[in-house]
């Protein structure tokens, strides 16, 4: 039910005694693939705080899938149901977005996203009167000659046109996150916001990335008043993104062998 390599850890150990019981309850109600839509009931039930939840998915012990779903990042490390007796999760579409890793981990990706991105860059050829598609790999470098700015006519285009088909789940996640981590009110449907996180996307990072760089910059900047106003999406989601991504050095030490 329960495997050491996880509730032996130091970094499950470095939990609240109360997020421990909490991790541990809600792995004993969700569904065969570690689903469950009643986490925050349960807590409240339990007389958890707030923080103690909050902490399990600031740890990646669990993933906030959207709309009140929650799901337990390592219940395949910890359960081995016979197919026989499993009965699948009720939440398909949830589950589409999460990728199984060799270790048994799940994780949150944004493949409808990438998608949408290698179908949205166009480049116009000289002397045409019409444009032909390049697909583009997903990188994390941007190649200083085939990318385009992100303040050029074009790739404002390609960000409208993506941030109109981004999945909203995804932007509720992050944006959600940002709100309760900073006590903000930052709307889900802003299209700048969508604008900054598409471009994020585009160059392969995960919503997980976007809640480490959120988590980070909090710690760092929420006590403090001439910092404290840049915990807003332009700043946290901009160009300077994955320079804050690597401050957080210590953050996920925890997981090192489980997630990568």
């Amino acid at each position: 039910m329960f495997s050491t390599k996880i509730i032996n850890s130091d970094a499950f150990n470095g939990l609240s005694f109360a997020a421990q019981a909490l991790y541990l309850r809600l792995a004993m109600e969700a569904d065969d693939d570690g689903f469950l839509n009643c986490a925050r009931t349960i807590a409240r039930g339990m007389g958890v705080p707030d923080e103690d939840m909050q902490s399990l998915y600031d740890k990646r012990f669990l993933l906030d899938m959207g709309d009140g779903i929650t799901v337990i990042k390592h219940w395949n490390i910890n359960n081995h149901i016979r197919k026989d007796r499993k009965q699948d999760t009720q939440y398909s579409e949830e589950k589409e977005r999460l990728t199984l890793k060799d270790n048994g981990a799940y994780s949150l990706v944004t493949a409808k996203c990438d998608t949408v991105v290698n179908q949205a860059t166009t480049t116009r050829q000289p002397g045409d009167n019409h444009s032909s598609t390049k697909t583009q790999p997903k990188r994390r470098q941007k190649s200083a000659q085939n990318s385009i700015g992100e303040d050029s006519i074009d790739t404002k285009s390609s960000n409208e046109l993506l941030s109109s088909k981004l999945d909203p789940a995804v932007v509720s996640t992050i944006i959600t996150f940002l709100n309760e981590q900073t006590g903000s009110h930052y709307r889900v449907n802003s299209e700048a916001t969508k604008r900054k996180i598409s471009a994020r996307l585009r160059e392969g990072f995960s919503v997980d990335d976007f809640k480490k760089v959120i988590s980070t910059k909090t710690q760092q900047w929420k006590n403090d008043k001439a910092m404290s106003k840049y915990l807003r999406p332009e700043t946290l989601f901009g160009t300077k993104f994955e320079s804050y991504l690597n401050e957080g050095g210590d953050t996920d030490e925890w997981w090192t062998a489980y997630d990568k």
